[in-house]
C-alpha cells in the first residue's frame, strides 16, 4: 500500500502524506543508547501504567504486579504467552501489560507509545512465534533490529509490523485497525468514525493536532533544533486529542497500525525526524513495509471491548 493509497494523493520521489510533502530521512542504524534525552520530570507516569521507572525501579507490568481500576477483573489472555496478569479496567480495557489504556468512543487505545521496559518485559516471556499473518511466520524472536537499547521510558523502536502485532496480542490488546478492528481500508484513514487511530489524534476529527488546530512547531517532538528520541511522558504540550491523557500521537515515534496489503503497509504519526515545514497533523502516515525497522518507529495498540 503505498502513499497515494493511503491518502489519495499523489507521490513523487519526496513522502507525500495526506497532503502533507513530507521528507523522512533514514539514516544508518545507530544505537539507541547513544540518545541521550533522558526521562522528563514534567508529566508523572499515569497510576495504571503497566511500565517501569526509569532508574530500573519496579512498576506495574514489569515486576509482574497488575494495575486495573478497582482490582482489575481478570481476562482471558489472548493465548500467547506467559506474562503479568492481564485484567479489565473500569471501562473494560486490559490492564496489566504494556501502557495503560483511555476509552475513545467503542476502543480503547494505549495513552503512550510502548516502552523500552515494557517490550523487556515482552521478550523475557520468550514470546512464540504464533502469528496472526503469514507474512510474519519467519519472525521467530521479536527481538528489534538494535537490542538492548537504553532508557525503559523510552518508546522501545527498531521494531517491524510483526514485532508489533505480536506484543500488542501479548498484552491482550491488537493494533489499531478499523472501527470493527479489521484492516484499515485506504479510504478510511481520515475518517474518524472508522478510523480510532485518527479520531483518537483528532478529537474525532474537531482539531488538525492533538492541542488544538494552530500548529505550534514546540508542542511536539518533531524535527526541530536536533530533536531526539524522548521519553514518552515528556513534551507535555502535545498531549491531547480525544483524552487529556494520551500523549505524544504526534511526534516521537511513527506506531505501526493495522492498515497492510501483503507487505505493503502504512504507519501513523510523525516522528523526532518528521520536518516541521510543512506541520504533519493527525493525518499524516509514512510508507512503509511489513519488515520496515527504524529507529523511529515504535508501537501504541487498541482493543476492541464490547
Amino acid at each position: 500500500m503505498s502513499i497515494r493509497r493511503a491518502c489519495g494523493v499523489a507521490v513523487s520521489s519526496a513522502l507525500v502524506a495526506c497532503g502533507l510533502t513530507v521528507a523522512h530521512v533514514e539514516s544508518d542504524p545507530e544505537p539507541v543508547s547513544s540518545r541521550d534525552g533522558g526521562p522528563s520530570t514534567d508529566v508523572p507516569a499515569p497510576d495504571s501504567e503497566g511500565g517501569a521507572s526509569g532508574d530500573g525501579g519496579s512498576g506495574t507490568g514489569v515486576d509482574g504486579g497488575v494495575s486495573g481500576v478497582d482490582g482489575g477483573t481478570p481476562i482471558v489472555d489472548s493465548g500467547v504467552t506467559d506474562g503479568p496478569p492481564i485484567t479489565k479496567d473500569a471501562n473494560g480495557c486490559p490492564s496489566g501489560r504494556g501502557p495503560a489504556m483511555v476509552k475513545v468512543g467503542s476502543v480503547c487505545i494505549d495513552t503512550t507509545a510502548v516502552t523500552v521496559a515494557q517490550y523487556t518485559v515482552f521478550l523475557e516471556r520468550n514470546p512464540s512465534n504464533a502469528t496472526s499473518v503469514p507474512q510474519c511466520e519467519s519472525d521467530a524472536t521479536h527481538q528489534p533490529g538494535v537490542w538492548p537499547q537504553s532508557g525503559a521510558d523510552k518508546p522501545v523502536v527498531w521494531v517491524d509490523w510483526c514485532d508489533a502485532d505480536a506484543f500488542c496480542r501479548w498484552a491482550g490488546k491488537q493494533l489499531c485497525g478499523n472501527a470493527t478492528g479489521g484492516v484499515l481500508r485506504e479510504d478510511e484513514w481520515k475518517s474518524p468514525d472508522a478510523n480510532p487511530w485518527y479520531a483518537a489524534c483528532s478529537n474525532f476529527g474537531e482539531r488538525a493536532f492533538p492541542y488544538g488546530n494552530s500548529h505550534d512547531s514546540t508542542a511536539c517532538n518533531v524535527n526541530t533544533n536536533g530533536a531526539s528520541l524522548a521519553d514518552v511522558h515528556a513534551f507535555p504540550s502535545c498531549r491531547g486529542g480525544a483524552h487529556p491523557s494520551l500523549a505524544q500521537m504526534l511526534g516521537n515515534v511513527h506506531e505501526h497500525v493495522n492498515a497492510c496489503s501483503g507487505n505493503d503497509c502504512i504507519a501513523a504519526g510523525s516522528s523526532f525526524k518528521s520536518r516541521s515545514t510543512p506541520p504533519p497533523d493527525c493525518s499524516f502516515v509514512l510508507d512503509v513495509s511489513r519488515t520496515s525497522r527504524f529507529d523511529d518507529m515504535g508501537i501504541r495498540c487498541c482493543a476492541y471491548v464490547q
